[in-house]
Parts: C-alpha cells; sequence; structure tokens
C-alpha cells in the first residue's frame, strides 16, 4: 500500500455572454483546454457542454545548469459536461481519448448532505488511474479513497 494524491489539480472556467442570447462561450482550462457552451436552464442552473484536450504526461528537460523544465508530453482528446447552480460547480464528467481512455466524474460538496455532513465524491477509471473513488469534503483539502489497478510510469516526476 501507498499513499498517492488522486483528483488533485488548479482549474478553472471562464463564462462569456453571446450578444442577443442567454448563451455563454464556456472555457475550461488548468491540466485541459476546453471550449464550449453554457445553456442557463431553471432555477440558476446551468449546463456546460466542452470539447478539446487534456493533460496526461509530463516530460522533464533539463538544462546545462542543473535546472528542470517540465513540459507537456501527452495530450488526449477529451469531452466535458459541468451542471452549476447559480455559477458554484455542483457536478462535471470528462471522457478523454481514445489511445488512454479514462472517464472522470465529480459531484463536488455541497450537493449530497446526510444528516447536516456536506460532501461530494470522485470516481474515475482509465489506463493509468485504474478504477479510483472517494470524498471530497468542502473544509478539508485531503479526503478519504481507494484506488485499484494504477499505473506507476506516470507518477509525478
Amino acid at each position: 500500500m501507498h499513499a498517492t494524491l488522486l483528483n488533485t489539480g488548479g482549474n478553472y472556467s471562464f463564462k462569456f455572454p453571446l450578444p442577443n442570447t442567454e448563451l455563454k462561450l464556456f472555457y475550461f482550462t488548468g491540466t485541459n483546454g476546453l471550449f464550449g457552451l453554457t445553456i442557463p436552464t431553471k432555477h440558476g442552473n446551468a449546463l456546460s457542454v466542452a470539447a478539446g484536450t487534456s493533460l496526461y504526461a509530463l516530460r522533464p528537460i533539463y538544462t546545462d545548469q542543473g535546472g528542470r523544465i517540465v513540459v507537456p508530453d501527452d495530450l488526449e482528446y477529451s469531452l466535458g459536461a459541468f451542471w452549476d447552480r447559480n455559477e458554484s460547480l455542483m457536478a462535471s464528467f470528462q471522457l478523454i481519448g481514445p489511445e488512454h481512455l479514462t472517464g472522470l466524474l465529480n459531484i463536488y460538496p455541497g450537493l449530497l448532505n446526510v444528516a447536516g455532513f456536506r460532501f461530494g465524491v470522485y470516481s474515475s477509471a482509465g489506463y493509468y488511474d485504474g478504477f479510483a473513488m472517494g470524498l471530497s469534503i468542502s473544509w478539508f483539502p485531503v479526503g478519504p479513497g481507494f484506488a485499484v489497478g494504477t499505473r506507476t510510469s506516470q507518477e509525478w516526476l
């Protein structure tokens, strides 16, 4: 058994209103670059659908001075769906592939509530991740989870 970080990363989304419509251009970035549209629904909800690329691997380049630069090495196509309520992300799903097919599902803290305990869940299944599942807790940066069938060749450099 070993400890690892899963479901981590700094991702950001941006929405740009389109003139004369309720639609918005949608951009999701971080380890992804997804472009699409946000479609408003009822009661402050919105669905954003997007396509683009996701980063799978990083490659180090070593300098003559002994430094290291890390550059993207493996990009895959990606499709994503993002549900938000009043601009707060509630859930997301991404399908990445085709070479290293992976599915990622996040239900963010705030949607699920049991006896006053608000939490989220994440799950991933794919080439590098194997199968992973865990809890997300809004007030704590690390949540419990497990993974089986992971490949170690893509661990942090």
